[in-house]
């Protein structure tokens, strides 16, 4: 099974590889198009580091040693943050079929990225990088105003207006989707943007939800590990295929 999956896992990363290396590794003067090949570059960077964790690792102390040691929380935390990769990549770059919804979308990313970090400063942090906020702040009122001089953005409600400020701009979100009849669904969770994208869904369908209670310290992780090392050897690799089948 192992070899199985170091198989797939590394006909996946070559694709990854090939991909980035065709878009381009050279410094891009598009940005968007650097961006992706940055998105492109992490989607590869997490499924070499899978491999390499599921490789396993090895302790002793002189006296008693163990081998092989897998931790399965570990390697879905990887699972989690991949899914959730390919998913912001389906949303920012893929899903916008107009150019407006590019704009949209794009700048949404941007300035949901940098008001998340402010969240992240204490009041001692604030005010040691007061020049960085005020730049940063520059950036966010720019993306907004990008989004506001769209028609897509004045052809809303005001309601549904006042409703994607808030899921960008206050609560940080960007998993915005705009239908064929330009309609706003608002904020759409990791586990509902595969409904919307040209995925295997049925091999997706739960992955994020499982990974959320296997990355977290739940009873779920826990009788997940012990049941691994049944009789000494390493079991229960099945699930751990769905994420490849669905990128493959």
């Amino acid at each position: 099974m192992y070899k199985r999956q170091n198989k797939l896992f590394g006909t996946y990363g070559k694709v990854l590889l090939f991909s980035n290396c065709k878009i381009g590794t050279h410094v891009f003067k598009d940005k968007f198009r650097a961006e992706i090949s940055t998105s492109i570059q992490m989607m590869f960077t997490k499924a070499k580091m899978f491999l390499k964790l599921l490789e396993g690792s090895s302790h002793t102390d002189g006296t008693y040693s163990l081998h092989h040691l897998i931790d399965h929380t570990v390697l879905f935390t990887i699972v989690r943050t991949a899914y959730e990769q390919l998913c912001a990549f389906e949303v920012i770059y893929v899903l916008p079929d107009t150019e407006e919804k590019r704009i949209i979308l794009q700048n949404a990313y941007i300035a949901s990225g940098l008001k998340n970090r402010q969240k992240l400063f204490t009041k001692e942090a604030l005010n040691r990088n007061r020049v960085l906020l005020e730049s940063e702040q520059v950036i966010i009122d720019d993306c907004k105003k990008q989004i506001h001089e769209t028609n897509l953005y004045k052809s809303l409600k005001e309601k549904e207006q006042r409703l994607l400020d808030d899921e960008v701009f206050n609560k940080g979100n960007f998993q915005l989707y705009f239908d064929e009849h330009g309609k706003l669904f608002p904020h759409l969770g990791w586990d509902q943007i595969r409904n919307y994208c040209n995925l295997s869904t049925d091999y997706l369908k739960g992955l994020y939800k499982y990974a959320c209670n296997m990355a977290h310290p739940s009873y779920l992780g826990l009788i997940q590990y012990r049941d691994a090392y049944k009789d000494g050897s390493i079991i229960g690799w099945g699930c751990n295929l769905n994420c490849v089948k669905a990128c493959s």
